[in-house]
């Protein structure tokens, strides 16, 4: 459960705040969350951020 809430938590404040450790690996972004980086593809037209997977890192 804690992973869980890390990730959300993490995925939920940069997508209201742009805030987070950020990485590009084409064509998607790399969002650490704790333990854990989100995969994620960010549609800026849309204003939509969409987390296709979630691999444990550390």
């Amino acid at each position: 459960m804690h992973s869980a809430f890390m990730i959300d938590r993490a995925v939920v404040r940069f997508a209201e705040t742009g805030e987070g450790e950020l990485a590009w690996e084409a064509p998607y972004h790399l969002l650490s969350a704790g333990f854990h980086d989100a995969v994620l593809a960010i549609d800026r037209e849309a204003r939509a951020i969409t987390v296709l997977r979630i691999y444990r890192v550390r």
